[in-house]
């Protein structure tokens, strides 16, 4: 019996000015199946499923058709009445709203018989059955700007996939800030998904997922089809080289190198949420990795050494000496960099051009009589360009149009443009592809020869071990081990992970 067609996509091509986006793309989505998408930052994978959410509008040439009919969304509104949603990789939620709100918003506040007045009892038992699905426990009415990126992405997954009209849902990035527990609950849910015949589009820079939940992959290289396989009989290593048009010989590089002296010491430290009595040493020219289940304090803890969060007790020193690092104009002046995971809300400023984004850290480099010189800032911004391969038309393209990957790097050209001493790296490749994560590696790699100190976070268990030294792993706020990296296992790192919940 051959299989149902939900989606057929013909011929779609999307220009930007300058851009070829898309060119001439075709494929078929069938009821019940998983397709991933696979390709580089930039290879047209976020503007393809743009153009099937409604977002943007295709060239004139192709053609969509959705259940038989012809398919043109007029927006994003228009394209869930149809059935078909999507779990973006930025976050979209209504920060100062509560949980409830941002659930229910799409679909409306229940309304009691006196219809200008919300039914908070009801709007309340909705929001639950939603997590409920995913088994996840937040605070009804704690405002979401209060919960951390992987607890926001988690409610982003939770309120798409409750939607009952769905005929297709495109996932991008949809694990790229959750942990490895969470991403299991998705997969089963994506299970009962296609049990209930809903098809699922998936994008992913996590290659190993590909075979855990996919069907059929299709690979994209310049907004171009490159070619079909079958996610379950496909090596990994064919993939990368379909997606980056070379074989990627060595995923985490590391040159042979010696730590130096301690340049930065954390005694005893303690922040007002979370963090308890931390202490660790980083070394010059090493890379400190921190481990730990998301909500472990990782984060906090490095919010805290870089002033953006008040200390309650303890110290920090610098090569040897007391500092007190109250904000982080301090920090920066102290050569201290920190690459938040949450580049759209701390990282970037959208609005800007992307030579101002990177220049930001260090506008004294650039100034000349207090007067900001723009010239040099697109230059410096075009040498990064070509070291970090950034994808862009120009620097003075807002760094909002750039793709999330890209985006990253532009943060990362920041640091490094601020010529920082110790650089602090929270999820520095979350929503970057296997090639670009290559180049963040080497880049990394480089910092470390060149005599920098490296701290990561990350939630990729085969990342943290692969590039780090040493890794300090964090749970429930507390510090409850430090690993060398001769002594690194998945098991051991997970057994730290959870001593201190298990210890409670």
């Amino acid at each position: 019996m051959d299989k149902e067609k939900v989606l057929h996509v013909e011929n779609i091509s999307k220009t930007f000015p300058g851009v070829k986006a898309l060119n001439q793309i075709s494929l078929d989505l069938f009821k019940g199946e998983v397709l991933v998408l696979a390709g580089e930052n930039g290879a047209g994978k976020s503007t393809l499923v743009k153009i099937l959410s409604g977002i943007y509008t295709a060239d004139e040439g192709g053609r969509m058709i959705l259940d038989g009919a012809e398919y043109t969304p007029k927006g994003i509104r228009d394209a869930n009445e149809k059935g078909i949603y999507i779990i973006h990789q930025e976050l979209n939620m209504i920060p100062d709203m509560t949980v409830t709100e941002n659930l229910l918003l799409a679909q409306g506040l229940p309304k009691h018989k006196v219809k200008c007045f919300v039914n908070w009892k009801e709007a309340d038992k909705q929001a639950q059955a939603i997590i409920d699905e995913l088994d996840l426990n937040y605070d009804l009415h704690a405002k979401v700007e209060t919960l951390s990126v992987a607890n926001q992405q988690m409610l982003e997954i939770s309120k798409t996939i409750s939607q009952e009209n769905a005929k297709v849902i495109i996932m991008d990035e949809p694990t790229a800030s959750i942990t490895g527990q969470e991403t299991d609950k998705l997969f089963e849910y994506i299970k009962k998904l296609k049990k209930r015949g809903v098809s699922i589009i998936y994008i992913s820079h996590r290659l190993e997922e590909i075979k855990r939940i996919g069907d059929r992959i299709i690979v994209l290289r310049d907004g171009t089809y490159v070619g079909e396989k079958d996610a379950v009989t496909v090596n990994v290593s064919e993939v990368i080289q379909m997606m980056v048009g070379r074989e990627v010989t060595q995923y985490y590089p590391k040159s042979e190198h010696h730590a130096g002296d301690i340049v930065l010491e954390v005694e005893d430290l303690s922040l007002y949420k979370l963090v308890k009595n931390v202490s660790f040493q980083a070394r010059k020219g090493e890379v400190l990795g921190i481990g730990g289940l998301v909500g472990a304090g990782r984060t906090e803890l490095m919010r805290g050494i870089f002033g953006a969060d008040k200390i309650a007790s303890g110290r920090i020193l610098l090569n040897g000496k007391p500092v007190r690092l109250t904000n982080p104009k301090v920090s920066v002046e102290h050569r201290i960099a920190f690459l938040t995971e949450d580049r759209k809300r701390l990282g970037l400023l959208m609005g800007q051009d992307i030579w101002f984004n990177v220049v930001i850290s260090k506008l004294s480099k650039l100034g000349q009589h207090g007067f900001l010189t723009e010239g040099k800032g697109v230059k410096v911004a075009q040498s990064y360009k070509e070291k970090l391969n950034i994808r862009m038309p120009s620097p003075k393209t807002l760094v909002e149009n750039l793709s999330g990957g890209n985006q990253q790097k532009v943060i990362f050209a920041r640091w490094l443009f601020s010529d920082s001493d110790i650089i602090m790296f929270d999820e520095p490749t979350r929503g970057i592809d296997v090639g670009a994560k290559t180049e963040m590696y080497e880049l990394i790699d480089q910092l470390v020869l060149d005599g920098k100190t490296v701290i990561l976070i990350s939630s990729d268990m085969m990342e943290l071990m692969g590039i780090s030294d040493r890794i300090a792993v964090m749970s429930n706020g507390s510090l409850t081990g430090i690993l060398d990296r001769k002594d690194f296992t998945q098991e051991r790192i997970m057994e730290l992970a959870l001593k201190g919940y298990l210890e409670k």
